[in-house]
């Protein structure tokens, strides 16, 4: 085969190559969000990564990370320590601080121990502190900030961060 020859054909399998590939209209983006959830009995915090619409940002991302969280981990098997099921959230945003303003029966009694109570706590502050610009988490219960949870000990009159728990 002559030079030429093989020039026309590597040129043809160049052209050939980039016609192939992805076709059409680009996938649509996607976004996730992390969602934690305390192992029971220890520190240790488990990720779970779930699909959310792309530029929700802001109060609307959080309130979606805590439904999220409030609706249980993937996997309901693993040892993880879930809000009570009939615990809802209603999410705000203050600056650079989240106001979560939880109702249900958690608001009402809270016996399951202290290690329990942070560990809750904790995944619901690593959750809404992963999104970008919130640093801090208020909570509310049934729409009134609370020294504690009734029969809890964890002190909730002042916004929560992850500095909370590193103690």
């Amino acid at each position: 085969m002559s030079s030429k020859a093989r020039l026309a054909v590597a040129i043809a399998l160049l052209l050939s190559v980039a016609g192939c590939g992805h076709r059409g209209a680009p996938p649509p983006p996607t976004d996730q969000i992390t969602v934690y959830y305390s192992k029971a009995g220890s520190d240790t915090l488990v990720a779970f990564h779930y699909s959310a619409a792309p530029g929700l940002a802001g109060a609307p991302r959080a309130q979606y990370a805590v439904e999220q969280l409030l609706a249980g981990p993937l996997d309901p098997a693993a040892d993880l320590l879930t809000f009570p099921p009939d615990t809802r959230a209603k999410v705000s945003l203050t600056n650079t601080t989240a106001d979560v303003d939880l109702s249900g029966s958690i608001t009402k009694r809270f016996s399951r121990g202290a290690g329990d109570e942070a560990g809750l706590f904790k995944s619901l502050t690593y959750t809404v502190t992963d999104i970008p610009g919130i640093t801090a988490v208020q909570i509310r219960l049934n729409g009134l900030v609370a020294p504690a949870l009734p029969g809890g000990q964890l002190e909730l009159d002042e916004p929560l961060s992850r500095t909370t728990f590193a103690q």
